[in-house]
Parts: structure tokens; C-alpha cells; sequence
């Protein structure tokens, strides 16, 4: 049985590192010689391995090196509001002397934390990397998500993230810096992991299409994410029992890329606003005002979360990119209809007409006309109910999950002998 090292930014707050946890937690319950490392533990498990400075010197060295790459982008005062993270990161030396004894070192985001020239290049002989990508930006220029920009596939520059018309922007180098390191890893030395076959497709266009690629699609606890009464939900989240609830899930409501904003101008086309609710669930609070009765709550745990999944009649994920969708996965579990944009990976986890709708990505009339079809046939919001916790179990069971990543770790182990 091989002892894996799963590394992390953080161990909560974000799906990434959610995902990174579940694994972990999963792994662990079962026997399984794991442990988790990260920069930033903020849940309560203390097996969790926070990796931090020791000394003075050290914690000298880490405020530099954050202190470095805020000031390369200070050039750059129209850039957009979207994260933006080149390939230095705050811990180098401390992480690889506590994963050297593993066989395998899974990645998850580790954007921030990780220096890619210092850890690609110390990684031990018999070690095999597995990289779990929840976004873009281990192959491109800083960007999570390139908008569409697709200058990641030969060079960075002029970046649309940035607010730059030079070729040679932060955004080159930054590409350069990683194709340096990875052109100095061999291609048996690492697995890349994609929850989608969009991303897959993505990562094959890129500096790291000479890796091998997976597609493992990300896990739902079944056990949480279940369907309960309706009327009881609404009950304990204190929500009306005759409006019609569309429900609303991001860790950070109002990141452009989410799409609050379309749902938001979608509601207000719909014919009878009086009766419907938007329920909003987050770590951010809306700044703006909806055309319909408005309610938010804030994330606390999972168990609400599911009562919020449970207490709406459907699901909205109106985002302009996404890698998979998990709170559309949430949702299915819960047996709620989706209704989602048809961009990235949200087909891969909603089936049109079955499981919920499709949409084009920011139209708000054609969402809006989507909402309106289902609040109107009853019949076709139950069947897609059924229908949706019956693809979950299917697709995205934490035991598949782990029986997957297991086999994944065989095999990556035998090919970097």
C-alpha cells in the first residue's frame, strides 16, 4: 500500500480544498496510509499538517517572496478583479523535507504555496505526482481562468487579465518560467487529474499535454447531500412555504465568472415575480437588489447546505466558466432540478431535459425562459427530481471516488519505477 501526501493551500473555505479534504478524509477512514499538508489549516482536524516557517530567517524569506509577487503586478493598475498567481509560492524547503518519505504526492490548488521551480525539481527519484486541477492556472500565464483567451496553448502576453497590451507582460514570463520547469520533468513522473473531460480537453492544448491525463470527476457525500422533506427545510431555514425558491450557491456570490448577475436581469422577466424567492448561499452577501423577494445565508455547514438544496424547487448555475460544477452536483443529490449554462464542464454533470436544463452562458432571456418552463409543469420538476438523485449515486459517489484514485495510485507508482 503505497503512502500518499495530499497538499493543499487550504483545508476548507473553497471547493478545491474541499475536495482535497474529502479525498483526505475519505482515504484515511478507510486504513489508507495518507496525510494532508497545507499552508493554511482552518478546519478543526488536527491530522491536518500545516506546513509554516521555523526561525526568523525563514519567516524573513517567505514575506519576501509574497511581497515579490505583489509587487510584479503592481504595474499592471487595470487588471481585472479575477485572481491572478504566477509559480512562486511562500513554502518550498519545509514541504519537501515532510513528503520526501512518500511514494506518491497529490496535488491539489496549491496556488501561493508551492514555488514550482524549487518543488518540480526537488521531487524524489521513485516519486510520482498526481495533480488534481480545480482550475486553469497550472498551465497558464496566472490567470484561473482564461476567458476564453486561449494564448496559454503557444505564449502569454498582451493579457486580457492583466489590462496589457505588451507582449512581453508578467503573463510571458510567468509562462516561460513554468514551461522551463516542466520541460525538465519527465513525462512518467506525473498524472494530471481533471474533474471534466472540458478541462482535460484544455489541459491537452497546453505545456502539460506531454503528462498523462485522467478524467475523475469530483464526489458528492451522498449521506449529506440527500433528498429531505421540502417543507421541513423551509421550516428551519425560515422560508415561505408558497413561493417558488430558486437557490443560488458560491463561496463568493459576486466573482463575475459565478453569473449572480444574469440571474439576476433573468428574474426580472419572469411574469409573476410576486410569487418567486432567490436564495442565496455564500461567504458574500449580494451588493446588489433582486427584482423578486431576496434571502441569503451564510455558509456554515454542510448539513444547511442541504437544507438549502432541499428547501428550493430548482437550482440555478448561471456561470460564465466553470470547470465542473459541485454545487450542481450537490443539488442532483439533493434531487433538485438544474437549471445551468452550457459552458465547461456543467454538461458533464447535468444531462439536458433529464436531470435539469441547458442554457446559453450569460443570456439572461433564454434563463429566465428555462426558469419559467419548470415553475410551470410540476409534473416535469418531479420527474427530473427522481431522475437527478439517481445520476448523483451513479456518478458521483465518494466510494467511486476513492476506489478510483486508489487504482490511479497503483498504477502512477509502477510507471515512475
Amino acid at each position: 500500500m503505497y503512502r500518499v501526501a495530499i497538499i493543499s493551500t487550504d483545508d476548507t473555505g473553497g471547493g478545491a480544498a474541499i475536495a482535497a479534504y474529502r479525498l483526505y478524509s475519505q482515504l484515511r477512514a478507510r486504513g489508507n496510509p495518507v496525510n494532508m499538508f497545507v499552508s493554511n489549516r482552518r478546519g478543526q482536524d488536527s491530522s491536518v499538517v500545516a506546513i509554516g516557517a521555523k526561525g526568523i530567517r525563514d519567516k524573513l524569506v517567505r514575506m519576501s517572496s509574497m511581497w515579490k509577487a505583489r509587487v510584479s503586478l503592481m504595474p499592471y493598475r487595470k487588471r481585472a478583479d479575477a485572481k491572478f498567481s504566477d509559480h512562486r509560492g511562500i513554502y518550498s524547503k519545509e514541504l519537501m523535507k515532510a513528503v520526501r518519505s512518500f511514494e506518491v504526492v497529490h496535488l491539489y490548488w496549491v496556488s501561493d504555496f508551492i514555488d514550482y521551480r524549487y518543488f518540480f525539481r526537488a521531487v524524489q527519484g521513485p516519486q510520482h505526482i498526481v495533480w488534481s486541477l480545480a482550475d486553469m492556472n497550472p498551465f497558464t500565464g496566472g490567470c484561473h481562468y482564461d476567458g476564453g483567451c486561449g494564448r496559454f496553448g503557444v505564449t502569454c502576453g498582451q493579457c486580457p487579465a492583466l489590462g496589457s497590451s505588451r507582449p512581453q507582460d508578467r503573463s510571458n514570463a510567468v509562462l516561460k518560467a513554468k514551461r522551463l520547469v516542466f520541460d525538465g520533468l519527465e513525462p512518467h513522473r506525473m498524472t494530471i487529474v481533471s474533474p471534466s473531460h472540458w478541462l482535460a480537453a484544455k489541459v491537452g492544448q497546453s505545456l502539460l499535454s506531454k503528462f498523462q491525463i485522467k478524467v475523475i470527476p469530483n464526489a458528492v457525500d451522498l449521506k449529506v447531500f440527500r433528498p429531505r422533506s421540502r417543507d421541513g427545510a423551509r421550516h428551519v431555514l425560515d422560508l415561505p412555504q408558497d413561493r417558488f425558491v430558486i437557490l443560488f450557491v458560491a463561496a463568493w456570490t459576486m466573482v463575475r465568472r459565478k453569473g449572480l448577475d444574469v440571474l439576476r436581469r433573468a428574474c426580472a422577466s419572469l411574469e409573476d415575480k410576486h410569487n418567486c424567492l432567490v436564495l442565496t448561499v455564500g461567504h458574500q452577501k449580494p451588493t446588489f437588489e433582486f427584482p423578486v423577494l431576496h434571502r441569503h445565508y451564510s455558509y456554515s455547514t454542510k448539513n444547511i447546505l442541504s437544507l438549502a438544496y432541499n428547501a428550493a424547487d430548482l437550482f440555478v448555475l448561471p456561470s460564465l466558466e466553470e470547470v465542473f460544477g459541485q454545487t450542481a452536483a450537490e443539488a442532483l443529490a439533493c434531487g433538485t432540478p438544474v437549471i445551468g449554462s452550457r459552458v465547461g464542464g456543467i454538461p458533464e454533470v447535468v444531462e439536458d431535459g433529464h436531470t435539469g436544463l441547458l442554457v446559453k452562458g450569460n443570456d439572461a432571456k433564454e434563463l429566465g425562459s428555462a426558469v419559467e418552463v419548470l415553475r410551470n409543469n410540476s409534473s416535469l420538476r418531479k420527474q427530473m427530481s427522481e431522475n437527478a438523485r439517481s445520476s448523483a449515486v451513479s456518478m458521483f459517489g465518494q466510494d467511486l471516488e476513492v476506489q478510483r484514485y486508489l487504482a490511479l495510485y497503483e498504477e502512477s507508482s509502477l510507471r515512475s519505477k
